[in-house]
């Protein structure tokens, strides 16, 4: 049994990618380099943090005129849209101004009407398109998708997650069993006071005591719908709905199911 372990800094975060089997180290490390292919796709497509990405593109100028995208964007904006509808707007990628402010996006010169959310996002034909000057950003939902396609080149056989919580400042994890094929986690306490899960109502930060994990079919969707029950307290119908499984950890470490 061999173990390796690396770390890229990817879509605004850290990727650490650890693959554990009975292989050849240099298998494993031939894995890794296709699974962080895969993911640096992405990022070259949806990373607000890069200048030169699709999405930076289409927030510079789908308010002027439609800007085709590539088939992955143009999925991972359907899916956002689909979840804004169905949780009337919970889940909303036009926050990216208010984490701006909060500085967890970069700063970007463009006079936004803030007035604007996911119903002023078109995408059709291959073409994106906003009604009014807005800022997307696929931070709550693109990761998920990375997450997706490094998966597709790798083993999916998990038996059992550890998911991490904050309990008196310290960071620990408690184990639940693998309950679908993804999952996703939500929390606010890992942001030193800066808040990433935006309510798109009141277009502030919101906070939590508990991390919310999603188990879905697929990452992008477990990553998207961990915001919806963060912002609702795990109590939005969406979730059974989309055929998900909701689990909560308190600060005690104490796992509640929904």
């Amino acid at each position: 049994m061999n173990s390796i372990s690396r770390c890229k800094p990817l879509l605004g975060t850290y990727v650490r990618l650890t693959l554990t089997a009975d292989a050849a180290r240099e298998t494993l490390l031939a894995m890794s380099v296709r699974a962080f292919a895969r993911i640096q796709r992405v990022e070259r497509l949806m990373s607000f943090h890069d200048p030169d990405s699709e999405l930076s593109r289409l927030n510079r100028l789908a308010h002027r005129q439609p800007c085709p995208v590539s088939a992955e964007t143009g999925a991972v904006l359907r899916q956002a849209l689909r979840l804004s509808r169905a949780s009337h707007g919970l889940f909303d990628i036009s926050i990216a101004p208010a984490l701006i402010r909060q500085g967890l996006l970069p700063a970007i010169d463009v006079d936004i009407d803030e007035s604007a959310n996911w119903r002023d996002l078109r995408v059709e034909n291959g073409r994106v398109s906003f009604a009014k000057k807005m800022l997307i950003d696929l931070g709550g939902i693109a990761k998920g998708y990375a997450v997706d396609q490094a998966m597709s080149v790798l083993s999916d056989d998990i038996d059992a997650v550890s998911i991490r919580y904050a309990a008196s400042g310290h960071e620990q994890t408690v184990e639940a069993p693998m309950r679908a094929t993804a999952i996703a986690s939500s929390a606010s306490y890992y942001l030193n006071g800066k808040g990433a899960i935006i309510a798109p109502g009141q277009r502030q930060a919101a906070d939590s005591p508990c991390v919310y994990s999603v188990f879905a079919s697929n990452c992008m969707l477990a990553d998207a719908l961990t915001k919806i029950a963060f912002l609702s307290g795990g109590r939005h119908d969406l979730i059974r709905a989309s055929g998900a499984r909701l689990l909560c950890v308190d600060r005690r470490g104490r796992v509640r199911p929904h």
